[in-house]
């Protein structure tokens, strides 16, 4: 009897040893998981989370964003089309890791483009553009305005074939929140609508202050408070406060 018992507990030992191990190679293997080597390319940035991974790899003629997740690995996704391949030589492009999500970011002396990314659910979360103007004094920092790309086209995007344009296209923008921003051209003529054929006579000058509440196709929604307090509210094209 004594025998058959630890024959018993010897096998019960196994298997659970054996089942162990299992559960551990599988968490690691969801830990280390990573972006393939390929090649003639580098890996350029890399981001691992716990059961997927994000990264850039390039050469001298393409460069590509690659995502892999342990739920779909048969669906690895590979994009083309977002980077470009001076944009890793000169380090204008990098990715950052917020949480649960991968940041890739496009930076540039003036404008910042920024793509948010559930690399688990492979899906965009939001995508925004910044652009640094002058401050509303001569002595301050510069301001920011920034415009994210609207909701429709995020939950229709693919990311296996998005490009900046298909994000980042003008008529594709809504402005991301009021700000307040100082007219930069000598003389900013007023339209009635952003789709007004023509301007209207009234115009702002350089150093105006207004607040933009709305963007459309290029054009921003101001409202302007005058030295008697009267408010008016119309368009604006956005090189008048670049």
């Amino acid at each position: 009897m004594p025998t058959m018992i630890l024959k018993l507990i010897g096998k019960k030992t196994i298997y659970a040893a054996a089942l162990f191990a299992t559960l551990f190679n599988t968490a690691n293997a969801n830990t280390d998981l990573e972006c393939p080597q390929y090649l003639n390319y580098t890996k350029y940035s890399e981001i691992k989370f716990k059961d997927s991974a994000i990264c850039i790899i390039s050469n001298n003629e393409l460069a590509k964003l690659i995502l892999i997740n342990n739920k779909h690995p048969e669906s690895r996704i590979e994009n083309s089309t977002l980077i470009e391949p001076s944009e890793v030589q000169e380090k204008t492009v990098h990715l950052e890791h917020i949480g649960d999500q991968a940041n890739l970011y496009f930076e540039h002396s003036k404008n910042t483009y920024l793509i948010a990314i559930d690399v688990r659910n492979r899906k965009l979360l939001y995508a925004t553009h910044t652009m640094k103007v002058p401050g509303l004094k001569e002595d301050l920092a510069d301001s920011e305005l920034t415009l994210r790309t609207e909701n429709s086209t995020l939950n229709s995007a693919n990311l296996k074939d998005i490009t900046k344009d298909s994000l980042f296209n003008k008529n594709k923008l809504t402005i991301s929140s009021e700000t307040k921003l100082k007219i930069t051209s000598p003389k900013a003529y007023l339209l009635d609508s952003p789709t007004a054929p023509s301007p209207t006579k009234m115009y702002l000058i350089k150093g105006d202050e207004v607040s933009a509440t709305e963007y459309k196709d290029g054009k921003l929604k101001i409202r302007y408070t005058t030295s008697k307090g009267k408010i008016i509210e119309k368009w604006i094209n956005i090189s008048s406060v670049l």
